[in-house]
């Protein structure tokens, strides 16, 4: 698998330092990558959160989805930047989109059947469709599979309870808003071609 100039570089000089074998070596670029995308791509999602005048409710939106996603899985990107992209095009705006909706109808009943439906829509993707796995990591073992379903509609249904428990301020409905994404990149259509 390829990895970035940056990580291939540093995975490179550890392993000579440290005496690594390929095998190795391999583990260190792929651990590096997945530390700085990650990390980049929070950061790069905080900041147009902040941007947006949105960040505890980007922060809510993107750590529900993350959490998720480790057992839901989803659509991936081709590469590690896209895929830090399009977090930082996606968590934000439906944040900023999760507040307005707080400060326009929070407390009243349509708000409360918006997030109902939001939720309920959510928990079935995810208990229907999770895990989906990726080309590059097959789930290949079944009990992995009920492993990771179970630990899918658990999580869900913790955010649910969360989100629910903060419905007098915008934390709830940015929750929601991040469980909503998680739960659309488990479509078939987003995972098509694969």
């Amino acid at each position: 698998m390829p990895y970035s100039p940056f990580s291939t570089r540093v995975s490179g000089y550890l392993a000579r330092e440290l005496k690594l074998d390929n095998e190795k070596k391999e583990i260190l670029a792929y651990a590096l990558e997945n530390v700085i995308f990650t990390t980049g791509g929070f950061i790069l999602i905080m900041a147009v959160g902040y941007i947006l005048g949105v960040p505890k409710e980007t922060f809510c939106a993107a750590i529900a989805g993350a959490i998720l996603r480790k057992f839901s899985g989803g659509a991936h990107s081709k590469t590690a930047l896209r895929c830090m992209l399009v977090g930082a095009l996606a968590y934000p705006p439906v944040a900023f989109l999760a507040r307005y909706f707080f400060v326009l109808l929070g407390g009243t009943s349509p708000y409360y059947a918006i997030l109902a439906f939001c939720s309920v829509g959510s928990f079935l993707i995810v208990a229907r469709y999770a895990p989906v796995d990726s080309k590059g990591k097959p789930i290949v073992a079944e009990d992995f599979r009920r492993k990771l379903r179970h630990g899918s509609v658990v999580t869900v249904l913790l955010f649910i309870a969360i989100a629910w428990l903060n419905m007098t301020n915008s934390i709830g409905s940015s929750i929601i808003s991040g469980i909503v994404i998680q739960s659309i990149s488990l479509l078939p259509f987003q995972n098509a071609g694969r």
